[in-house]
């Protein structure tokens, strides 16, 4: 039996193609960042294109934080700041602390020039703000999403004349429904999740939120409650993107290529699995080919894989969630000098990546 294919969304195009782009219209003087952004553990992106917006964005970063949140911010477009990668330069890791905002909000935008992953957070007991800027974002960088629901059983269309199967999912308001997954497996029944489990129980599920893109079945989601890391890289990662940027060329927006596969009718997908194998795989109107490798994650927070574009090598991990990895590397060119290579992936998860769990 085979289930209906769906791949998760992938982030729009514009994303990996602004950079391409600068706007012509007539307004205070603008620098275009692409913020993507973790609040409590729910990701989210904005394009900003003037600096009165820059301002407002930091303003609700700190918002959230007064209000006990989490921030994680990362700017996709800022690419000034790099260090040639050898043994002997350790990871910098910058972190501060103040009672003032107004700081707080300087050393924000300090550490976004320079290219870091910067961490927010407030404690209202002591008034202070504390602050971590890195170049590589730490694994957990995202906390799970909860959510509360009723538990139900969801009918999945199936290809042809099959009848629907019936799946366990937790019904979150009149509209929405969020699929329960657990190491790859769908479940017939809530009580084959736990026990403890019924239909029609009231109950609150956490882990790793993933978008299902299907016109047929709009409104659907999954729910991944698998006990790992939210941002595993064991998985299956969509390329969405690849940036080249001269750095020593002036001016990063002019000085910066942009290579989005979809354009050329293309699709790379990269699986990393548990034993350190590697394979990635490319579609396009020629038919597909499959390359074979390893890939391996250092202490230190970098990707390593000999199937990546540049020779394989390491790559600095700047931001990482269960639904998006941004990976960038500098290497030296005889003829360009200094070149920052930026890659952007998306989860992938198929419905032929699960099994139907029975009791």
């Amino acid at each position: 039996m085979k289930i209906k294919r769906f791949l998760l969304t992938i982030a729009t195009l514009t994303l990996c193609l602004t950079a391409c782009h600068p706007d012509d219209k007539d307004q205070s003087p603008s620098k275009e960042r692409e913020i993507v952004y973790s609040i409590g553990g729910e990701e989210n992106r904005e394009t900003l294109t003037t600096e009165a917006e820059w301002d407002a964005i930091i303003d609700k970063f700190c918002d959230y934080a007064y209000e006990g949140q989490e921030v994680i911010f990362y700017n996709m477009n800022q690419q000034t700041y790099y260090q040639p990668k050898s043994a002997a330069t350790p990871k910098e890791v910058t972190t501060f602390t103040t009672t003032n905002r107004n700081e707080m909000k300087t050393w924000m935008k300090e550490m976004e020039k320079q290219g870091k992953t910067v961490s927010v957070s407030y404690d209202r007991d002591s008034g202070t703000w504390s602050g971590t800027a890195y170049l590589n974002a730490p694994h957990n960088e995202t906390s799970a999403d909860c959510f509360t629901g009723v538990l139900i059983h969801y009918s999945i269309p199936l290809e042809g004349n099959q009848l629907p199967i019936q799946v366990t999912a937790l019904q979150v308001n009149s509209d929405t429904a969020l699929l329960i997954v657990r190491d790859g497996l769908l479940f017939s029944t809530p009580s084959s999740i736990d026990e403890q489990y019924h239909l029609g129980d009231s109950v609150t599920m956490c882990g790793t939120f993933l978008t299902v893109s299907d016109m047929d079945i709009p409104g659907l989601y999954v729910l991944d409650i698998s006990e790992r890391s939210i941002a595993s890289l064991v998985g299956n990662w969509h390329l969405s993107c690849l940036s080249v940027t001269e750095l020593d060329g002036g001016d990063m927006i002019l000085s910066t290529e942009i290579y989005v596969p979809e354009m050329d009718n293309q699709s790379i997908v990269y699986h990393f699995n548990e034993d350190g194998s590697a394979a990635k795989q490319t579609y396009g109107p020629q038919g597909s080919n499959t390359e074979y490798g390893t890939w391996s994650a250092t202490d230190d927070g970098d990707l390593c894989c000999d199937l990546f574009d540049v020779g394989g090598g390491c790559w600095n991990i700047n931001w990482l969630s269960g639904a998006t990895m941004i990976i960038s590397r500098t290497v030296q060119d005889q003829e360009k000098g200094n070149l920052m290579y930026q890659m952007q992936f998306e989860s992938e998860m198929t419905w032929g990546d699960l099994k139907l769990a029975h009791k």
